[in-house]
């Protein structure tokens, strides 16, 4: 019984868990198509700009500190504006617009590094994806999920006169929230000093 409660939670809705996912990998599948499709120009400032990276983490001039902020910045805008938009109607669109480009940045991403440093860039891909990668698009998704159902409850609540128990979803939505901030602080951390660590008992193979 808890277990069916805890997936409740999670997996609020079927139909808009295909929309959320959906979109998501749609933004995957176009941002890994994008760099195929750019100039020669924007193709060599993405390759030079993943070569700085591996550069920068490799050296001891890396702020793990500065790193960390931007990417708590970064990952918490995300979750509060997701979050926030939820609580409105005109939100959904939004909302969706965030989820494909989390996971057109994602494509973009292993994309050139894999254009970069080739096949042998398949071990920098895994490393970028789990854990961090992994943890903050589970959190955007099923903040999209929530967002788009507690919207769509306010529009039913709204035009349709029904009553959606919005107060009950309400508290669920804060819940959701509450374990998303505490994922991005997790996800962020192990991105700011797991990745650089783990990526420099590899850099050899691509500096």
């Amino acid at each position: 019984m808890k277990r069916n409660n805890i997936f409740k939670l999670i997996i609020p809705n079927t139909r808009t868990n295909i929309i959320a996912f959906s979109v998501f990998i749609i933004g995957i599948i176009t941002g890994s198509i994008f760099i195929m499709a750019i100039n020669t120009n924007d193709k060599s400032l993405v390759v030079e700009h993943i070569t700085k990276f591996f550069s920068n983490v490799n050296s001891s001039d890396y702020s793990y500190l500065d790193s960390l902020k931007n990417m708590l910045s970064l990952n918490y805008f995300y979750v509060i504006v997701i979050w926030v938009l939820g609580l409105s109607i005109l939100g959904i669109l939004v909302n969706i617009f965030l989820t494909y480009l989390k996971g057109f940045i994602i494509g973009f991403t292993t994309s050139s590094l894999i254009i970069t440093y080739g096949f042998k860039s398949i071990l920098a891909v895994i490393l970028y994806i789990i854990p961090h990668t992994l943890i903050n698009s589970l959190v955007i998704i099923v903040l999209t999920i929530y967002s788009i159902t507690f919207s769509r409850y306010l529009l039913i609540q709204i035009f349709q006169k029904k009553d959606m128990k919005t107060k009950n979803f309400m508290k669920k939505y804060l819940i959701i929230l509450l374990i998303a901030v505490a994922l991005t602080l997790v996800s962020s951390i192990s991105e700011v000093y797991l990745f650089p660590f783990l990526l420099k008992l590899i850099i050899k193979l691509y500096v």
